[in-house]
């Protein structure tokens, strides 16, 4: 059949317009190779920082995530003589150790993790400082919480400004021995403490730390086959703390805590490590352990100082007597060379001194008296007098050399012919990284 002129004109104009359409529409292609390769996830680069001050660090250059490596070694040479050496009748007596060998690390990931594991390397079977382990430090750390920073494992209780300060820092060759006349206050089996720092502007604040412990042992009891748990916790107030300048009020309660066949002793090396200790009120059954302490202490420039006070009071069970324990202490140091010493607000510490002249470092001078009365009810008291002066030179950072003499007496202890007074002089070097 033949289309009209008007009709095929028509079929050719619409067939036009649809060769004109479909020329401007694209046509989709997907390559070969786009479909034989599967697509690759965005890769993100971390780079990392290498650190040495005495030590080895690694970070992450957005500072998210890192770790150190850390150590210690502290080697002590001891002299001493009357009551210190009751072996030898009071005569000159001598110990050297490697008091402390030290290996291990500290990190953090993103700004809410932290932890640290450290373990004692020398291992001492001497009966002046046997150990019971070879973990020194196993502790993790949260601090997302606002109102609590958690910790759990292995580390010192809050207990007082003397034992939290670091051993690698404090200003004498030993604590304060009102500490040896407390529990085992320092290292526990396993704890868990919540703690936190509240700050009011930007130079004072107030901490709070509270921890529970696993951990009575001053004798070993009899397995009871139940843990028994012990109570510490700190209030630290700092009206200032500024650059240099630093003013410290504390308060710390403790509940042993013991259990059914718990057993305690209250004995003392009385500032010496290198003796074996003094027995100041022999081991006993007991049911309860308690003890109450205050803290204050202030940086000023050059200058600091530190005084502390300790009450225990100790139920005797079985027909035992109670045993109140009481002393204190005062220290005090000025740094010759001018620094001062460094403070954590965060822990309610001191911290390290950092040399400013690397040509012959720091050098401070330290002085300290204490006291402390064992008092069993019905028994003998018996007291404790010591006096101690000394000097640390910081050559280098990572470096101390240290020198104390002490001049102490007792009263009320059996001390045979060796007398009721010692003196002693102890030098040490040690090396922290």
């Amino acid at each position: 059949m033949h289309q009209s002129l008007p009709a095929r004109l028509a079929g050719a104009a619409l067939l036009a317009v649809s060769y004109s359409v479909a020329a401007q529409e694209p046509v989709t292609t997907i390559p070969v190779q786009a479909l034989a390769e599967p697509a690759k996830p965005e890769v993100r680069e971390i780079g990392f920082k290498v650190k040495s001050r005495g030590g080895f660090s690694i970070e992450s250059d957005d500072g998210s995530a890192g770790f150190d490596i850390e150590g210690r070694t502290v080697f002590d040479v001891n002299y001493f003589d009357g009551f210190y050496n009751q072996g030898g009748d009071g005569a000159t007596g001598s110990e050297s150790e490697l008091r402390r060998a030290r290996f291990g690390f500290n990190g953090w990931y993103s700004k809410d993790w932290n932890y640290t594991f450290l373990v004692n390397l020398a291992e001492d079977t001497r009966n002046i400082d046997s150990t019971a382990t070879t973990i020194d430090t196993a502790m993790l750390q949260y601090t997302g919480f606002k109102y609590a920073d958690v910790t759990v494992g292995r580390f010192k209780r809050p207990v007082s400004l003397d034992i939290l300060t670091s051993s690698n820092w404090q200003p004498l060759t030993e604590l304060a021995y009102i500490w040896e006349l407390a529990p085992a206050n320092d290292i526990t089996k396993f704890s868990v403490q919540a703690s936190k720092l509240f700050e009011f502007g930007s130079k004072s604040g107030l901490v709070y730390q509270l921890a529970l412990s696993d951990a009575y042992a001053e004798d070993e009891p009899t397995k009871s086959g139940k843990d028994h748990y012990a109570l510490n916790g700190r209030l630290v107030y700092t009206p200032w703390v500024d650059k240099g300048r630093m003013l410290h009020f504390g308060l710390s309660y403790g509940d042993q805590n013991p259990g059914d066949g718990a057993t305690t002793n209250v004995r003392s090396r009385l500032g010496v490590h290198g003796i074996n200790k003094l027995t100041l009120a022999a081991s006993q059954p007991i049911d309860s352990d308690s003890q109450f302490g205050f803290e204050a202490a202030g940086i000023f420039g050059p200058m600091s100082f530190q005084a502390e006070y300790l009450s225990r009071s100790i139920g005797g069970a079985e027909g035992s007597a109670d045993i109140d324990v009481s002393g204190y202490y005062l220290t005090g140091t000025y740094t010759l060379t001018g620094e001062s010493r460094g403070y954590k607000r965060k822990d309610g510490r001191f911290d390290k001194i950092v040399p400013s002249n690397q040509r012959y470092g720091a050098i401070e001078l330290v002085a300290r008296i204490q006291s402390a009365t064992v008092s069993p009810q019905g028994g003998t008291e018996v007291s404790a007098d010591a006096y101690t002066v000394g000097a640390n030179w910081y050559p280098i950072r990572a470096v101390k050399l240290a020198l104390n003499v002490t001049q102490a007496t007792v009263d009320g202890l059996d001390t045979g012919a060796a007398g009721d007074s010692g003196r002693a002089v102890v030098g040490r070097v040690q090396w922290v990284f």
